[in-house]
């Protein structure tokens, strides 16, 4: 029915620079390897790729690995350690909405803040992680203690997913974004 009945906006058709191409019947680079490597000769690009990529494995596979370390490690219950692996990914969600939200805002109000509030927040996460781990899970209040950090440390990680295309876009070329993102 989508096919059907509606139409593809123009491509590029609300950015200044794109419909300043078009209008001139300069058409646009189709999304190619070629188009991705053009978009990666910004250094300032390079530079966010060298620095994001090394973080996202570890995030990725942190609640694998982080429910085995504290079943095995930390000797908790199965259903223990996947409830706070559950409120590390409540938090995650917690954080991929409000954190996209206040970094818009963030955004608008200074592009360069908005690179700031992803690092911190992403530092404030991995504390509290490690300070999950100097818990003493076996005693009531440990256990009361990593909830709401889980929760919060979930929330703190997901702020640079939210972020971090709004920041890779601002570095490719218009004519470049849809190859690179």
């Amino acid at each position: 029915i989508l096919v059907r009945y509606m139409s593809d906006p123009l491509k590029g058709g609300n950015d200044d620079a794109l419909e300043t191409m078009i209008s001139k019947g300069i058409s646009l680079p189709p999304m190619t390897i070629s188009t991705l490597m053009r978009s990666l000769t910004t250094p300032t690009a390079l530079l966010l790729i060298a620095q994001t990529l090394p973080n996202t494995v570890p995030w990725g596979v942190l609640s694998t690995h982080l429910h085995d370390l504290l079943a095995t490690d930390f000797r908790l219950s199965l259903p223990q350690a996947t409830s706070l692996i559950a409120f590390f990914g409540i938090g995650g969600a917690i954080g991929g909405i409000f954190g996209g939200i206040l970094g818009a805002r963030i955004y608008a109000k200074n592009r360069g803040h908005l690179p700031l509030f992803m690092g911190c927040t992403l530092a404030s996460s991995a504390i509290l992680l490690k300070a999950l781990l100097d818990l003493d899970f076996h005693q009531a209040a440990g256990m009361e203690t990593a909830f709401p950090l889980l929760i919060v440390a979930g929330s703190l990680a997901a702020v640079n997913g939210a972020n971090i295309r709004v920041v890779f876009i601002n570095l490719t070329s218009p004519e470049s974004r849809g190859g690179s993102i």
